[in-house]
């Protein structure tokens, strides 16, 4: 499953149209701006695609950090849900 999702990521940023305004790595280190980011790609998906796929991308390597970050701590409360791809 992870190796299948890296080589998505790894195929999705290889060759983009047009450079995004954000990488993924921007995303994941500023959390406010991923939101409202998530929230114009869900209003308007495909002004900015790549961008959108990153902020995508980071609340997704996010979630799962927060997951594992949590499980290491021995709680059973699972992490927020990302926000799904519409």
């Amino acid at each position: 499953m992870r190796l299948a999702l890296i080589l998505a990521a790894t195929f999705v940023l290889a060759a983009p149209l047009h450079a995004a305004e954000h990488d993924m790595d921007w995303f994941v280190k500023n959390p406010k701006q991923r939101a409202a980011w998530l929230q114009k790609c869900r209003h308007h998906p495909r002004n900015a695609a790549q961008t959108c796929e990153n902020a995508r991308q980071a609340d997704l390597r996010a979630y799962s950090a927060e997951s594992a970050a949590k499980l290491d701590r021995g709680t059973s409360e699972p992490a927020a849900p990302p926000v799904p791809k519409q």
